[in-house]
């Protein structure tokens, strides 16, 4: 499998801790149902977004998105989420209480690829084509900052506490070669959000991918495709402290709420590792379909959710078990996933 095609349907970060979050608003009335969480999935060869709706595992009708959506960011709010359009250059908005299209697609940079949100509403989204980082004012979804960043970014995740934004760059493209080159070293570019200034690049391993940032905000963590490790990165110091083997081809991560476990899905393995935070080690693993590519847990902690791209599935696993316990079918090609209470 080429790694043009990896990188066309593996670009999944997991969410930070707003998106996650419970936060809709108050229910009126005595015996009304606390709304239930949604998963949102990015099938990129549906053209579509599949929501699944947590409480019953029940898979909605899907929505339409643009060509090859990839991945897919919350408000914190939870009301609404992003989705990013590869192909298109652009990036679809979705209401997630009613599962539909508002207004007209924004217009971004090339190849937008990896998309987060930050506790500021700001939504920033990698394009692997422009080298730059898009900055979208989600109250007005007009583009308030273009960021160069150079290279190829893919992921992008922004701190917790809302001031940091990290994105991931594959190594430089060699003379005559096509492509994303997963075997050369690649970097994080770090991005202060109250005036978007690039701080210095943070050297990671081959074909840094997916990011996420530890609940505190102090540690990142970065899985390397090419190198089948996860760096961990202290922010204070842009320095690497750790370097965690992993399966074959780690796309995305995500932590559980209490911050205790790291998620990491690997593509060419077809399984989840869950490493203690504490130790930073593979305390286990887990099967789970064909290309695993996202991965969102549940508010609660206790489910996590997976794409598998080759499976048109997404595996929900009993976190408590360290099980799968049902399997959904959901487009073509899922990819990106984020969980967010309407």
């Amino acid at each position: 499998m080429s790694i043009r095609r990896r990188v066309s349907i593996a670009v999944t970060i997991c969410a930070s801790g707003g998106l996650l979050a419970a936060c809709g608003p108050p229910m009126s009335g005595g015996n009304s149902t606390p709304p239930s969480p949604v998963a949102f999935v990015a099938n990129l060869g549906s053209a579509n977004v599949s929501p699944i709706t947590t409480s019953g595992n029940s898979v909605q009708t899907a929505v339409p998105a643009g060509t090859s959506p990839v991945q897919v960011a919350g408000l914190p709010s939870g009301a609404d989420v992003y989705v990013t359009n590869e192909t298109d250059g652009t990036v679809s908005e979705i209401d997630s209480s009613k599962n539909s299209v508002v207004g007209n697609p924004i217009t971004v940079g090339a190849s937008p690829f990896g998309i987060t949100v930050c506790s500021n509403s700001n939504a920033y989204v990698a394009n692997t084509g422009s080298g730059t980082v898009s900055v979208i004012n989600t109250s007005t979804n007009s583009i308030s900052a273009t960021i160069a960043v150079g290279g190829s970014p893919v992921g992008i995740a922004c701190s917790p506490d809302g001031s940091t934004v990290y994105v991931t760059k594959f190594g430089a493209t060699p003379a005559g070669a096509t492509g994303l080159q997963s075997n050369e070293p690649g970097t994080v570019t770090p991005i202060n959000t109250s005036n978007n200034q690039v701080g210095p690049a943070i050297a990671v391993g081959d074909g840094p991918y997916g990011v996420c940032f530890s609940k505190d905000s102090s540690t990142a963590f970065v899985t390397n495709s090419g190198s089948g490790t996860v760096s961990v990165v202290t922010r204070s110091s842009g320095s690497v402290i750790e370097t965690t083997p992993v399966g074959t081809w780690p796309v995305a991560c995500a932590l559980t709420p209490d911050g205790s476990q790291l998620l990491v899905t690997n593509e060419l393995s077809g399984t989840v590792n869950f490493i203690s935070t504490g130790s930073d080690q593979v305390s286990s693993t887990v099967d789970v379909g064909s290309d695993p590519e996202g991965v969102a847990i549940s508010p609660d902690g206790t489910t996590a959710y997976v794409t598998n791209s080759g499976a048109g599935s997404v595996s929900v696993i009993a976190i408590s078990s360290l099980t799968v316990s049902s399997t959904l079918s959901v487009g073509k090609n899922p990819v990106g996933i984020a969980i967010v209470t309407p």
